[in-house]
Order: structure tokens, then sequence, then C-alpha cells
């Protein structure tokens, strides 16, 4: 190839590479990286699974943080309201999560791996319900 030839081949497919870069790396509308079409449901599983992982940590450390009293926290003066909000907060998060696994498993209702995720989730749910009750009262 003549150099001129190579110049324009390489400025015409850069961009093209890049925009396609771009385009897998953008996240979804929920948030989850490669778009909607990239992410196969045995990856939404263990995606959806892994942020219920994460916020049933935050809440445990939440709640150990309400056992502590007032020094032992890093949030405002208005600790208890504010924790508890934080409680709540994980709870609807770790129930949402946990419906959008249900609702993968009832997709895959022979795979036993959406079914026992489902079941796990729905305990989680009811923790984490149970967790943002006893904070509230």
């Amino acid at each position: 190839m003549r150099p001129r030839t190579t110049i324009l081949l390489v400025s015409t497919l850069v961009p093209l590479l890049a925009c396609h870069k771009a385009r897998e790396s953008a996240p979804a509308a929920d948030g989850a990286p490669g778009g909607a079409a990239a992410t196969a449901p045995q990856d939404e599983l263990g995606e959806l699974q892994q942020r219920v992982a994460g916020y049933r940590a935050e809440l445990e450390s939440a709640r150990t943080d309400q056992g502590k009293g007032e020094a032992a926290s890093t949030l405002p003066e208005d600790a208890p309201a504010a924790r508890c909000s934080r409680v709540c907060d994980l709870s609807a998060s770790i129930c949402d999560l946990s419906d959008r696994i249900c609702e993968l498993a009832e997709e895959h209702g022979d795979e036993s791996r959406y079914v026992d995720a489902c079941s796990e989730g729905r305990d989680d749910c009811q923790h984490a319900t149970e967790a943002c009750n006893a904070c509230s009262s």
C-alpha cells in the first residue's frame, strides 16, 4: 500500500473502531454495561446476585452501626433517622433485585440455578424487610 492509502485507511477505521468500543461499554437503561442486548440472561443473573450481595453487606453494616451508638457511626447528627432511611432504601433495592431475579427464573423455569436464585432472593428480601421494619419501630 502507498502511504496516502494507509493513512486514509487508518483514519477511517480508527473512529469506527472507537465508536464500536464506546457502544459496547455504554451502560444500558438499567445501568448494566454493554447495553441491554449485550447482557445474556445468565450474566444478568450473576450481576443481580452480586448487587444483592453488596446491598446485603451494606445492610448488615448499617444494622451493626445501629447497635454501636453515635460514637461508632459515620453518619451525621441525625444518624438514627438517616441510618433507618438507608436500611429501608437498601431493603427496597434488595427486593427490587429479587423481583427481577424471579422474573428470570420464570423465563428459565427448568433451570435449577434460576429457581434457587429466586428462592434465595425472596429470603434476602424478607430479611431486609424485617430489618427495615425493626429499624422503623
